[in-house]
Formats: C-alpha cells, structure tokens, sequence
C-alpha cells in the first residue's frame, strides 16, 4: 500500500482517483513482466555498457561531417543565392549592433533571424562573405525522417569503427565483432 501511495504522490493525485489505480496496474504489470523476463537490473538505454574482451583493430576517427560541409562550401562560392534556395547553406551578415541576421531557406519558405552568436559550423569566406551549412536531407535512405533537416552542420562529428571481441553485457548471444561509435574530439 505504500508503494500505490507513493505513485500517487509523484503524480499528484489522490489515492482515490482511478488514474491512481491505472498508474498501480501499469507498475505491477511492468514489475512482473521484468521478473518474468529476467531483465531487472539490465538496461539497453545507455551509452555505458559493461564489455570484457578486445580490440584486434581500430581505425582512426574520421570527421563525418567533413564532406557535406566541403559541398556546401563549394556549392556557396559557385552560385551563393542558388545555395540559399536550395537549404544547402544559411547566409548570415552583421549589422550595426553587432548581431547576426541569418537568412535561409527551409521548407520553400524565406526565414530570417536575429542572433549573438553564430553556430560553431559556421565559416568565412576569403571575399569576408559567412554562411552556415545545413543539413539538407530531408529524409534517410531508408526512409527516416531527418530531425537534423535545416539545423545547422556540426562544426565536427568524430567516428571511429573497430573490430572487437568479446562480449557486451555478458551476452554471448549477441556478440557483433564488428561496430561504429561515435566519439567526440575537442580539437584547439
């Protein structure tokens, strides 16, 4: 009864309401189902997980992000105004206060706004022109929604592959010898 009082409490309700009971079914039933499951104390969510084994290979982390940002600067300096309509780059110019206004182009229609500070993806031109690359895909290949579409490129996304042997969370059946993960890298 206190562990049902307890639920309540989180939720601020009263132990009479039938939210209280529908919240108290949905705890046993998930209790049960992860004792019956034997999946008490194992978590799939985190990007933490127990592995004993080894490396036999590594390669060295790659800037993911490198090329698409090389295409959109080479796509800005050709045609500029073309680069803008198509969401491949958002331009930005300084006025007088010495804020950012960034202009782009983002689901066919013209935005614009006012900012500090730019994104750290954000370049120079040598003419002294700035535009920030964007993540124009819309969609994935295999056909996920991009939630990145029109934000700007990160200014780098370090990724490395490896070949490892061993197990992950002491499971033998599911051992891949072969992964990516990602790694951020500060570079100065």
């Amino acid at each position: 009864m206190s562990k049902f009082e307890e639920i309540c409490s989180e939720n601020n309700i009263e132990t009479t309401n039938p939210i209280g009971k529908a919240l108290w079914r949905n705890f046993t039933a998930n209790a049960l189902r992860s004792k019956k499951s034997g999946n008490e104390n194992k978590s799939n969510d985190s990007y933490y997980k127990k592995a004993f084994g080894f490396f036999v290979s590594l390669e060295a982390p790659r800037d993911m992000m490198s090329y698409n940002r090389a295409r959109a600067k080479e796509e800005f300096l050709r045609d500029a105004d073309r680069a803008l309509e198509q969401g491949i780059v958002a331009v930005a110019n300084q006025n007088a206060l010495g804020k950012w206004v960034v202009s782009r182009y983002h689901n066919n229609n013209y935005d614009e706004k006012t900012m500090a500070t730019l994104p750290d993806g954000a370049e120079e031109t040598e003419d002294g022109r700035t535009f920030i690359p964007l993540d124009n895909t819309p969609v994935y290949m295999n056909g996920g929604k991009n939630q990145n579409y029109g934000r700007p490129l990160p200014a780098q996304q370090m990724r490395r592959t490896g070949i490892f042997f061993g197990t992950v969370d002491g499971d033998l059946n599911n051992a891949k010898p072969y992964f990516l993960f990602l790694i951020r890298i500060k570079v100065e």
